[in-house]
């Protein structure tokens, strides 16, 4: 009888001890006073493929591309809405001469932008040649599946200092981390009889927050029936291949190439010892771009 009177009184004192620590439980579990329950919702449980796509998708970096122009001394970029300024300069020994080259784009509106570009050096037309024109952002890869842009430029230093009028066309496309850059010139004067063909191939990778790497190119060649040539020399195409490294530092990038450069010249023109001549050799560029 006393076996079992102290076997109740082990279960009633086991059943008091796991009571009162649910009651305390409750209580703490309970709003005090003055202030409102707010029960927790339970949360929803996933399914197991579908884990990964619950993430927030990693945005791609957009700075390659929106500062495209100012990173490729050649290529012409379809995007409109950055002002900057960039010079460049080095040594071409296709042509044992001193090159630079200088841009700046000043935003007028979100589609359209002021331009201006000096070039010193050998070329199929002036040694030195200044370009002053705008660009007009037609398509938008965000809404067109790529950028689309249009120029209209006039060059006043050709052969005959009359000047050409010049007119280009701009694509670029981005992925992700790469950006393509194609752009097309066509120049004329006046009279119609000096034609120049300039085009512009480029890419940029970006390989880290600070650095990029891409590739550089240019095409130029010009058609002329002008009887003043005659007796003169002149370059009838050149070609540039340069691979090219940047480091940004703030708004500042700088810049470095160095490549190939093919041109084929034409001396004493409409001559009878008229000859042509190619010439091949490296060409390395440095400078600095600034964005505003």
């Amino acid at each position: 009888m006393v076996k079992q009177l102290n076997e109740i009184a082990m279960v009633g004192a086991l059943f008091v001890a796991v009571t009162g620590s649910a009651l305390a439980q409750t209580a703490r579990d309970q709003p005090q006073d003055g202030e409102e329950s707010s029960p927790t919702p339970p949360s929803p449980a996933l399914p197991f493929d579908r884990l990964d796509s619950a993430r927030p998708p990693s945005k791609p970096s957009r700075s390659v591309a929106a500062e495209a122009g100012l990173a490729s001394p050649y290529t012409l970029s379809a995007k409109v809405g950055q002002s900057w300024a960039r010079a460049v300069g080095g040594y071409d020994s296709a042509t044992q001469s001193f090159r630079m080259s200088s841009s700046a784009e000043a935003a007028v509106t979100r589609y359209l932008s002021l331009r201006a570009d000096f070039d010193h050096g050998p070329s199929t037309s002036a040694t030195d040649r200044v370009s002053l024109g705008m660009k007009l952002q037609l398509l938008s890869q965000n809404a067109h599946g790529l950028d689309l842009g249009v120029g209209l430029f006039y060059q006043p230093n050709d052969f005959r200092r009359e000047g050409n009028v010049v007119a280009a066309l701009m694509l670029d496309r981005e992925f992700d981390r790469l950006i393509l850059l194609g752009s097309v010139l066509l120049g004329s004067d006046p009279e119609g009889d000096d034609q120049e063909v300039d085009g512009r191939l480029g890419t940029l990778v970006r390989v880290s927050r600070l650095v990029e790497v891409g590739l550089d190119s240019r095409f130029r060649t010009a058609f002329s029936s002008d009887n003043k040539r005659v007796g003169t020399s002149s370059i009838d195409w050149e070609v540039a291949l340069l691979p090219s490294a940047n480091l940004r530092v703030g708004p500042v990038l700088l810049i470095g190439e160095a490549g190939v450069s093919t041109l084929k010249k034409t001396d004493r023109i409409g001559e009878p010892d008229q000859h042509r001549t190619f010439h091949t050799g490296i060409i390395v560029m440095s400078g600095l771009g600034l964005r505003f």
